[in-house]
């Protein structure tokens, strides 16, 4: 708990830190904690609330294509594991509330034979060693944002 108010410079600069950050949606979840005289200028918390609104439809799409990524993984018979990103997200109280700006998938074995093989317009990926001194089939796909655009 705040012991005094911040001012609303103090509070603007909090907001951009927080866009910069990617976590405006934690702080403005923190507002509840707060007392009316704690929280930010009502001009603010509305700019707060589009972009968590913003976010939390981002995070909507980004559910839709892991879902279909998943989907055309294992009936291919790849076993795609979820790291980083929206895995994280389901660790947070309000998980649609973190945002996120890419999709990583691992897999095992000869999976990383097959990845190339899905349509570039499913996925856009890089692909690269996790460590080097690694096994070669070892390897982690990154998939883009843009997937979101399509």
């Amino acid at each position: 708990m705040l012991s005094d108010p911040l001012s609303d410079s103090e509070w603007s600069k909090l907001h951009s830190w927080t866009k910069s950050h990617t976590v405006a949606g934690l702080i403005f979840d923190s507002f509840s904690f707060l007392r009316d005289d704690q929280l930010p200028p009502q001009a603010l918390r509305i700019k707060w609330a589009v972009r968590v609104d913003q976010t939390e439809r981002h995070n909507t799409k980004m559910n839709h294509v892991i879902a279909a990524q998943y989907t055309s993984f294992t009936n291919s018979g790849l076993q795609p594991i979820l790291q980083k990103e929206q895995a994280i997200a389901a660790c947070y109280d309000i998980p649609m509330h973190r945002m996120s700006g890419d999709i990583d998938q691992y897999f095992e074995n000869k999976g990383y034979a097959e990845v190339p093989i899905f349509p570039t317009r499913m996925i856009s990926m890089s692909i690269y060693r996790l460590h080097p001194h690694e096994n070669q089939q070892k390897r982690a796909v990154t998939l883009s944002e843009r997937l979101l655009s399509s």
